[in-house]
């Protein structure tokens, strides 16, 4: 169940499901120094060692997988936002209705929420504005994808 949750299977039923634009599928840094500097690490740790190795310098990235937007924190954790349904709002814009989770893509009903998400790509630069059922608007300007490739699991 997690394969298709993530959107790895490859089932006739995984088409039903919503999927984010290919163009926002990725590994995203802030783009800054400290982001550029991340990605770098993040990108040599792969190659050299592997997603495991790799793992460690993904903390402060967004995973954009077709089914999931993963805010990545300290081992793996963060918040995880499962796609509901996706829509074009405008040129390079869309909004995503999604169900958050914290720390696990997975969650009893309990524990999750209600999230809408607005992804504007302007250029190369990513931003992202969010609010839940539960909190007020959050936005995640100025991201640059580090990679199209996306670490196995997603």
């Amino acid at each position: 169940h997690l394969a298709l949750l993530l959107g790895v299977a490859s089932t006739p039923a995984a088409a039903k499901f919503p999927s984010m634009p290919k163009e926002l599928l990725g590994v995203w840094f802030p783009d800054n120094a400290e982001g550029r500097n991340s990605c770098a690490a993040y990108t040599a740790a792969f190659q050299t060692g592997g997603l495991e190795a790799a793992r460690d310098h993904l903390v402060g990235a967004e995973v954009i997988s077709r089914r999931v937007v993963h805010s990545y924190a300290e081992y793996g954790e963060g918040n995880f936002y499962t796609v509901q349904r996706v829509a074009k709002s405008g040129k390079n814009q869309w909004t995503v209705a999604a169900r958050l989770t914290f720390d696990t893509p997975v969650a009893d009903d309990n524990e999750t929420r209600k999230s809408s998400l607005i992804l504007t790509l302007n250029g190369k630069s990513l931003s992202i504005s969010e609010s839940s059922d539960k909190d007020g608007p959050f936005v995640t300007n100025g991201l640059a994808k580090c990679t199209p490739k996306l670490p196995r699991g997603y």
